[in-house]
């Protein structure tokens, strides 16, 4: 493995979706580089502070929010000389989105008022009215990129709005059997949508397109529901984390339960790969050569409990249980899930054998996983200065050289070939 330097950032950055540039904020100068030099191909002015860096699906164009001018700026990679500057007005943005055609910016209005559809094309706009959150979750877009779908509250209940991307008109609209629907995700298959509960009410609820029903599930009444839910790559499964320490999965053909994973305080090494971070100290005369690796447990091993606030979302009450990620690997054949009750440990499970695979021992709570888009291989990030990596055959654990850098997120190019490790700011990549 072979490491950059530690580069500063003032603010949001994003990989490209093709993995070939950087896009990171320095002062109001947004900095685009080469992600396999880290030279720096063009710089662009912005014109106020930035609150979201945002590439187009085509890796030809990236946009900057500026919440604080109600205004976007994009430019074009391709040609340095075009540029396009929007202005949401007194409706102001809170955040923006890509067409799946690379074509048009989709601003969120303050206060849920709209999603405005701008093309780049015409400088036309359409509107999409009456979303139910100004976040990410309000809109979300299929994967074959022809329809978009909007959740609406209207008259004490939730509506689903289907949108054509072509034209922005609306397809369908249907009323949706859930309480307080909190988000909402297209199957990668296209076939069904997936919309779940607060997480005071145990309910996810999946439909068609049109509207039909296919399946409603609640694993338990009376007691904090759901927290997350998740699509395999593959569409054939979906996962329910909830604050049980549980984690179902169904299936997309009979909607019927596949496994029920539980997340228990202890694990036995006997049975499942535990593999447990500690450090060694390698010269015993000199305190500061610290290595750090893992350690095969054979035994009974018991899992350490949450005793501090951790980096994981606090449940209604204060409550710091329940599976709160899940991460599928690129070909489903894996799952990585976390549990907030024991926040330092990493959970992979099995797919086809519907068992624990294996289970990493952190010394400090998880703060991000990410799969390998291209092979199962898992990043796993603590906020320390090293990174740990699980594969079926094993894991390893390796150092960060960059100096004072504490790794809190990552995200790896899209032929699996870097990392870009995150700290709060300044950036490393990591080429594998």
């Amino acid at each position: 493995m072979e490491f950059s330097d530690r580069l500063r950032r003032d603010g949001p950055m994003a990989l490209s979706p093709d993995g070939k540039l950087l896009a990171h904020m320095q002062g109001l100068g947004l900095v685009l580089r080469e992600l396999e030099t880290l030279a720096v191909v063009q710089l662009y002015t912005c014109l106020d502070s930035v609150q979201q860096v945002a590439w187009s699906p085509d890796s030809r164009c990236v946009a900057c929010v500026m919440s604080k001018r109600s205004m976007l700026q994009v430019w074009s990679v391709a040609d340095a000389e075009w540029t396009c500057k929007i202005d949401a007005g007194a409706e102001g943005v809170v955040g923006m989105a890509w067409s799946p055609d690379s074509r048009h910016v989709l601003s969120r209005a303050d206060f849920q008022l709209r999603v405005t559809a701008w093309s780049l094309v015409d400088r036309s706009s359409a509107h999409l009215d009456a979303p139910k959150f100004d976040d990410e979750r309000a809109l979300r877009f299929s994967a074959d990129g022809k329809y978009a779908a909007l959740l609406q509250r209207d008259d004490g209940a939730d509506w689903l709005a289907v949108y054509g991307c072509a034209d922005w008109q609306l397809v369908r609209r249907f009323k949706i059997d859930t309480d307080d629907a909190v988000d909402f995700a297209w199957s990668p298959a296209d076939h069904a949508l997936c919309v779940w509960d607060s997480p005071l009410l145990f309910g996810v609820h999946v439909y068609s397109m049109d509207g039909k029903q296919l399946d409603r599930f609640s694993a338990y009444s009376h007691a904090l529901g759901v927290k997350c839910v998740s699509w395999s790559p593959c569409a054939q499964f979906v996962a329910v984390g909830s604050f049980d320490k549980h984690a179902r999965l169904k299936n997309h053909l009979t909607w019927r339960a596949l496994a029920d994973h539980a997340h228990g305080d202890r694990v036995d090494g006997a049975e499942v790969d535990v593999y447990k971070e500690v450090q060694v100290q390698t010269h015993p005369s000199d305190y500061t050569s610290v290595r750090t690796r893992y350690a095969i447990e054979t035994g009974v091993v018991e899992l350490p409990q949450a005793v501090a606030p951790s980096a994981a979302p606090v449940a209604p009450g204060g409550a710091q249980l329940g599976v709160s990620t899940i991460e599928w690997s690129y070909n489903s054949q894996y799952m990585a899930t976390r549990e907030d009750s024991v926040p330092n440990c990493v959970w992979i499970w099995e797919t086809a054998k519907t068992r624990l695979k294996a289970v990493l021992v952190q010394r400090e709570p998880v703060r991000a996983l990410k799969w390998d888009p291209a092979a199962n291989r898992l990043a796993v990030c603590t906020g320390s200065s090293n990174v740990f990596l699980f594969q079926p055959e094993g894991t390893s654990c390796i150092d960060i050289p960059a100096e004072d850098f504490h790794a809190t997120t990552c995200e790896w190019s899209a032929d699996g070939s870097a990392l870009v490790l995150k700290d709060r700011n300044a950036y490393s990549v990591m080429y594998a």
